[in-house]
């Protein structure tokens, strides 16, 4: 009978080193996870906020574009008051004016759009990177949790 105890005992002793080691495998298996997820949420951030930048640099440039087309039709629109023999005064002159300040409205809402969406890109980044930090300490707590449960 002492032999079959230590049969068993032996056993046991041999099945805790195998779930030793599979817990050792699960636990580097969860944190290398969280560190995946880490590189792969820092990586959509990295493009969000490219992306955002990309954005802000054209509305600059449609800005501009928005600029040289208003300007170029103000001017049109002085030479045909010219041609018909109106003076840019008086209500010509108001047209022309209000023309100018409807057009600086336009190009600066250009531009605020994409600081708009720059802004949006870079919280979004911001998000993604706390994700990546969640997820891998949500790994080191799951293979920590793992091996704590081993020698509980």
């Amino acid at each position: 009978m002492g032999n079959l105890l230590k049969g068993f005992a032996a056993l046991f002793s041999g099945i805790n080193v195998i779930a030793g080691i599979f817990a050792g495998i699960s636990a580097i298996s969860s944190i290398g996870s969280g560190v995946a997820q880490q590189q792969a949420f820092n990586t959509e951030a990295d493009a969000l906020e490219e992306q955002g930048k990309l954005q802000q640099a054209e509305a600059e440039e449609e800005a501009i574009r928005t600029a040289k087309e208003n300007k170029a039709l103000r001017k049109k629109k002085a030479l045909l008051y010219n041609f018909a023999g109106v003076t840019l005064a008086g209500s010509p002159m108001l047209v022309l004016q209000t023309q100018v300040t409807e057009d600086l409205k336009e190009e600066t809402s250009i531009v605020n759009r994409g600081k708009a969406q720059n802004r949006l890109a870079r919280k979004r980044a911001d998000i993604a990177r706390n994700k990546g930090r969640a997820a891998i300490v949500g790994g080191i707590g799951q293979g920590t949790g793992t091996l704590a449960r081993l020698f509980a």
